[in-house]
Order: C-alpha cells, then sequence, then structure tokens
C-alpha cells in the first residue's frame, strides 16, 4: 500500500525493520602529512583542509571558528610560495583530538534534516581550547 504525506501528493519514505545504523569510524586516516622536526623527534603536520575534511566541514568553516574562537588559532603556521600567505599546520595529535572532541559533542553529522548542531550550543570551544593547551606543554617540553 502506498502512503503519502499529510496534505502532499509526495510518497512518503517507508523505513524497515531491517537497516543497521553503522557504529562511528573510530580509525581516522589521515593523508599527505608535511614532516619536520620539533622538539627533538620528526613530527606529521596537516593542512587545514585536512583538519576541515575530518570534521565534515569546508576549510572555510573551520577558518571561521578560528576567527570567532571556538578553535583556537593554529599553533604552527609555515611559510607558502603561495601569494595568498602562510599555512596553517596541525599535528596528527590536534586534529584527533579535534574529531573525538567533535563526535563526543555531536557535531560532526547533521540532523534528520540536514541541519548542523550549533556548535556554539556544546562544549567544543571549551574543550578544544583545553587540548590545544594540555598539547602546547608537550611541545615546549
Amino acid at each position: 500500500m502506498t502512503s503519502y504525506y499529510p496534505g502532499s501528493k509526495r510518497q512518503a519514505k517507508v523505513y524497515g525493520d531491517d537497516y543497521e545504523e553503522l557504529p562511528p569510524t573510530e580509525t581516522t586516516t589521515l593523508s599527505n602529512p608535511r614532516k619536520m622536526w620539533l622538539a627533538g623527534k620528526e613530527t606529521s603536520f596537516y593542512t587545514i583542509g585536512e583538519l576541515a575534511g575530518l570534521l565534515n566541514r569546508k576549510p572555510v568553516t573551520v577558518r571561521k571558528w578560528e576567527a570567532d574562537g571556538i578553535i583556537p588559532k593554529a599553533t604552527f603556521i609555515a611559510p607558502s610560495g603561495d601569494k595568498r600567505g602562510k599555512r596553517r599546520l596541525y599535528t596528527e595529535e590536534q586534529i584527533l583530538g579535534l574529531v573525538n572532541i567533535a563526535r563526543e559533542e555531536g557535531i560532526l553529522e547533521t540532523n534528520a534534516f540536514g541541519h548542523w548542531k550549533p556548535v556554539t550550543k556544546t562544549a567544543f570551544r571549551e574543550k578544544a581550547i583545553q587540548l590545544f593547551k594540555e598539547l602546547s606543554e608537550t611541545y615546549t617540553k
């Protein structure tokens, strides 16, 4: 039997009980690192594009979050041959930490209506600042 949305000629979607929701992936893959020396050891750095991709956002959104103080400014900056300026670089620990915080706060996915949970209505900012503070202490040792 075909059912329609109330007051509409649009056919209603039918969801069966046979689907299984997949758990969030715990393994996050980072690619194309820039290798540099930090505190006497080789460290992998990643661009804002890599961070944005893992947060399911565009780089412009992550830049806006940085400008608004939702995430701390990038700890590491690299000069670029590009006339637009310098490159923000993040360590693997910073990126994975931000992704884990985003997962905890429920801002990695949209809701059923395709809307993002407002990041300002979560504890994402406070946890991100704390993460960067803790990690910056390890970089200076």
